[in-house]
């Protein structure tokens, strides 16, 4: 028996060092465009590469310990999500539309078809549903293909069932393209957009934001929208009414080459306010707008507005109750702490292809990880050229950079966007991820279990309203043991993509029970008290917090 502890051990210490040689490529772009030269390149600095944030691998413990914690585990295949043919993508949503308490997938095709996926217990079949020419929808003068963009799961008409918003870019800007606006009618949807007055029929639409700017306790809708020839296209706010949405004046109407949009209340005053980025490839900068009870003015954020950044990510990684932020450039990653000084840069990490990062607990020990994106360098060739995903990990002493074979994404295709869920509620986030980025590079798309050890949890299901069914803009406190954290909660919209909202896994470390406390909107109040391992519903008004 000692003898095969010694092989044993000797075995795992071989591949600790190996595991010091994986990881992602670093430094600048290949020079070389065919792409297996590009694909080779990679993998030979993959093998060079390490797991913290600077060059080489610091030692066995510190490339060993992450790879033996942190697991994430490929199961597109055995939960029926695989697609079977490399496809373009533009981003994914995670959402229980259905009510079963499972999260359902909607991926994006761009001008392809979306598939939706319904779960039931963590296991996925396809719905019958048509996207493109829903009941109800008039393409105008678009041709056979929708000119599809981002989407996002909201509350329109008051029923509390979710509803679906897709913005469509007007036949590339050259036509008119109106967007859709899909209400759940029985067992399907009916598009409605032109009837509840958001159809933005010219608008080159990209992004879509819902939030209740005016807190008035329904949702409201943002869409940013790209310039286009021969005629404005403003972005557009559009205000919640009794019979439907109006065009709101309250200071998100700028021109701009929108590319995505992120909303978070960073100054904590209970009203949302919105990060606005641009196309690289426009020179646009960020552009921040600070919420003044109801009404959007522009301000300066040190750091952010005037940089290069494409896509922003608001997340209170240290719990302190403003949310922090994350902002990507084709070539940097920079974190950034909100402080009542000012954004301050944290941590700061060089990229080959930046595309997006996402926010999530990835070992419940109560604050927040990043996931990061890369895509493929240029020409955005299918074969062999995407660059690798990583993780970067937040721990005692700041942040580290993690590169993990698991997280690393497939060789082929083009990184596009991550959204985050609890796909099969066993109290570990995982990540969807797609990899079919816009320019006709097609990859395959990856769900990641995570089955990385780490600390207990506890879950809230929320139900803040018809008006606003998943409580978008509250904010909710953690009590557990030595742990004390918030945690903001926004319509879960970044770069493309949506991570689920209604249902918040909340990481305790060791403790065995946590006080929950969940503030809404409107200031009202609910408190619940969870054992370690056990999912709560938490109804707006049903567990009052006593004084």
């Amino acid at each position: 028996m000692a003898r095969r502890s010694v092989y044993v051990g000797l075995a795992l210490a071989v591949a600790s060092i190996q595991a010091c040689g994986s990881g992602s490529p670093r430094g600048e772009e290949p020079s070389t465009p065919h792409a297996t030269q590009m694909a080779s390149a990679i993998r030979a600095q993959e093998r060079q590469s390490s797991v913290a944030s600077g060059p080489g691998c610091p030692g066995r413990a510190a490339c060993g310990h992450p790879r033996s914690r942190y697991v994430f585990r490929d199961v597109t295949a055995r939960t029926r999500t695989l697609k079977v043919k490399a496809t373009d993508t533009w981003g994914a949503l995670w959402a229980d539309y259905d009510g079963n308490g499972y999260p359902d997938l909607f991926v994006g095709r761009h001008e392809g078809s979306p598939d939706f996926l319904s779960n039931d217990h963590g296991m996925y079949s396809r719905v019958d549903a048509d996207f493109v020419r829903p009941p109800g929808y008039d393409p105008m003068d678009q041709d056979k293909r929708v000119d599809r963009h981002s989407c996002a799961w909201g509350e329109a008409n008051g029923d509390g069932r979710p509803d679906l918003y897709c913005a469509v870019g007007a036949n590339r800007g050259m036509g008119v393209g109106p967007n859709q606006l899909l209400l759940q009618t029985g067992p399907g949807f009916q598009e409605v957009a032109r009837r509840l007055g958001v159809a933005d029929p010219f608008g080159r639409s990209k992004s879509v934001n819902w939030l209740d700017y005016d807190r008035d306790g329904d949702l409201d809708l943002f869409v940013g929208n790209a310039r286009r020839l021969g005629r404005p296209a403003p972005n557009a706010l559009f205000q919640r009414t009794a019979n439907g949405f109006a065009r709101s004046n309250a200071g998100l109407g700028d021109q701009l080459v929108s590319m995505s949009s992120a909303w978070a209340d960073w100054n904590v005053d209970g009203y949302p306010d919105m990060l606005l980025l641009q196309y690289p490839s426009s020179s646009g900068p960020p552009i921040a707008y600070e919420n003044v009870l109801g009404s959007y003015r522009k301000t300066t954020m040190t750091h952010v507005t005037g940089g290069p950044w494409h896509a922003a990510a608001w997340g209170d990684y240290d719990g302190d109750g403003r949310p922090d932020l994350a902002v990507v450039s084709l070539r940097r990653l920079m974190i950034l702490k909100n402080s009542r000084r000012g954004m301050k840069p944290v941590f700061d990490t060089t990229l080959q292809k930046g595309q997006m990062s996402l926010w999530f607990d990835a070992d419940d020990d109560g604050d927040l990880d990043l996931f990061v994106v890369q895509g493929a360098p240029p020409p955005m060739r299918s074969v062999g050229a995407n660059l690798p995903d990583f993780l970067v990990l937040r721990e005692r002493r700041g942040f580290r950079r993690v590169d993990l074979s698991s997280v690393r994404g497939p060789r082929d295709g083009c990184g596009d966007s991550a959204a985050a869920a609890d796909y099969n509620r066993d109290g570990r986030v995982d990540l969807f991820i797609t990899n079919g980025a816009e320019g006709r590079c097609e990859g395959m798309d990856v769900l990641l279990e995570n089955r990385s050890a780490g600390g207990n949890w506890v879950a809230l299901d929320l139900h803040g309203g018809l008006g606003n069914p998943w409580g978008m803009g509250a904010r909710v406190h953690v009590r557990a043991g030595a742990l004390s954290y918030w945690r903001e909660l926004t319509d879960g919209v970044n770069f493309r993509s949506q991570s689920e909202v209604g249902h918040q896994v909340l990481g305790i470390g060791k403790a065995q029970s946590a006080e929950v406390k969940v503030v809404w909107p409107d200031g009202m109040s609910d408190c619940v008290r969870l054992p370690a391992g056990t999912t709560s519903p938490v109804t707006k008004g049903s567990s009052a917090c006593n004084a």
